[in-house]
């Protein structure tokens, strides 16, 4: 079967990258995603191609293509799940990605099946490796090393038992991202400058409160940890590039009839992603893919709570979903699962909905006491025509969630790949990055057992009670109020005061 690829790489016109490395190592990582998809496919540098041209308003910067050209020279279908030492197409992906880091060719013969000169092509570039860890060992050569001994975790994977062609492909597939191209992932975030590696916090929700609160270096602070419960993540797009290391796990609980692995293919997680690092930058993410474009039941989202709670240890659970019927299958399961986060002290949030007047109340699990309710504000603080009514007696939380713009796919949209969406769906985030940004805070200004109250969902209801303004019956989120006009040692008395339950606002 024959393929071609073309994949985008803008770099110096002079070919140099702006920054050493940064276009390699971006060349290598979209290549990753390529082995992924054609992991039966000669993939090597004689069909790799760069076209492009300078452009006249940008003269210093060159629009280049990556552009491949292949054909499958594999042996046939019925053995394509074999993997050993010699693999031609892994053999030849760690040949191309020794090749991009010397710049220039490896002679080295890769023939098309399992022969005596790949296992000796095999050895040379392990111990090609060996030379280079002896000097480093950075994440891409973990990735060289992970190409040349993969067949070991597939041939694993694929022994313990596989269903049908479908499922020995995930199993593959799953395995080339863990060994290969996650390390990739990683490479090019370590080659990203630490003022690329963030992104600008002029885009955040009042970024100036943000920067001129949190100290810039946070690695004597542990990360404030959330839970993004969504359609999963376009870990392509330029933005979720720059805070890759902030990344730490994605996951899918879609059933395997659905695209369980990961990758968002509606745009809402990318684009709610997207909003929570602009609130909280320096937090650690955890992708829960809990829908594609409807959510699974309630009772399957019910085992991806109890994994974050349990396996990743969250302080912060975001969703933004909701079931408008409670007696929907697996609601009882669902809210079993959320107040066991609830008694471990994590926080959640969760979208109201966005039926209006016309709805009975917020959705499901928002309506819960143990869950933030969120409803969605324009820029000047008013509540939305589609956010529901207000609640009498209880706190209304409201913030950003009108024509919110953000990271949209990269397969779903054109450059800068951004897209105005509207709704609670979107001020959720808003409002889960708000309360990481305020425990950071806390991380960073309190001593650690105290800090740890504002886990307490009453102690954050406090908090974030007291960073925000009545407006129509909504408690308008405005961090500002907290921040301004308050030295440091004012604001470190009021959060003792919230503490000991001694609030500073009624």
């Amino acid at each position: 079967m024959d393929h071609e690829v073309m994949l985008n790489v803008s770099e110096a016109a002079d070919g140099s990258a702006s920054v050493p490395n940064l276009n390699l190592r971006l060349s290598s990582f979209l290549l990753g995603y390529c082995l992924m998809d054609f992991f039966e496919a000669d993939l090597s540098s004689k069909r790799i191609y760069f076209t492009g041209s300078t452009t006249a308003s940008c003269p210093q910067t060159k629009d280049e293509t990556l552009y491949l050209a292949f054909a499958s020279d594999l042996p046939a279908a019925a053995h394509s799940y074999v993997f050993q030492i010699g693999h031609p197409t892994l053999l030849s992906f760690a040949k191309l990605l020794l090749e991009i880091e010397f710049g220039q060719s490896i002679d080295l013969y890769i023939s098309s099946d399992y022969s005596k000169t790949n296992r000796g092509t095999w050895a040379e570039l392990c111990h090609m490796v060996d030379q280079l860890e002896d000097e480093r060992n950075d994440s891409y050569l973990q990735a060289v090393r992970g190409c040349l001994m993969v067949h070991q975790q597939i041939s694993g994977a694929l022994r313990r038992g596989v269903a049908d062609g479908k499922d020995a492909e995930l199993a593959v597939r799953k395995e080339l991202y863990e060994q290969v191209v996650e390390k990739l992932e990683a490479a090019l975030a370590e080659s990203t400058p630490r003022s690329a590696k963030k992104r600008q916090r002029s885009e955040s929700p009042e970024p100036i409160v943000y920067q001129q609160a949190i100290e810039e270096d946070t690695a004597r602070t542990p990360a404030v940890k959330v839970a993004i419960f969504d359609t999963g993540l376009d870990l392509t797009h330029p933005y979720i590039v720059a805070s890759r290391d902030r990344i730490k796990d994605v996951r899918s609980w879609l059933p395997p009839n659905r695209t369980a692995d990961g990758v968002d293919v509606s745009g809402h997680g990318t684009h709610v992603t997207a909003l929570l690092l602009d609130a909280a930058p320096d937090c650690d993410v955890y992708i829960a893919q809990i829908a594609d474009f409807l959510p699974i039941s309630p009772d399957q989202i019910a085992k991806a709570v109890m994994h974050a709670v349990n396996e990743w240890q969250v302080d912060i659970i975001t969703m933004s979903f909701g079931f408008l019927d409670e007696k929907e299958h697996g609601c009882a399961e669902l809210r079993d699962a959320i107040l066991h986060a609830h008694a471990s002290r994590v926080l959640m949030f969760a979208a109201a909905s966005n039926v209006g007047a016309h709805g009975t109340g917020p959705a499901f699990p928002a309506r819960l006491s143990n869950v933030f309710c969120i409803y969605s504000g324009d820029g000047m603080g008013n509540c939305t025509r589609t956010t529901p009514t207000a609640r009498r007696h209880l706190y209304n939380f409201l913030t950003l969630g009108e024509a919110v713009e953000s990271a949209w796919p990269k397969a779903l949209s054109k450059e800068p790949w951004l897209e105005r969406k509207s709704g609670t769906s979107f001020a959720t985030p808003i409002a889960a990055g708000i309360a990481a940004f305020l425990l950071l805070y806390a991380y960073q200004t309190l001593p650690w057992r105290d800090a740890q109250k504002f886990k307490e969902h009453d102690k954050m209801r406090d908090w974030l009670f007291h960073v925000s303004n009545e407006r129509g019956g909504y408690n308008v989120l405005s961090v500002n109020s907290f921040f301004e006009n308050r030295t440091p040692q004012e604001r470190r008395m009021l959060m003792e005061n919230l503490l000991e339950g001694r609030p500073w606002k009624t």
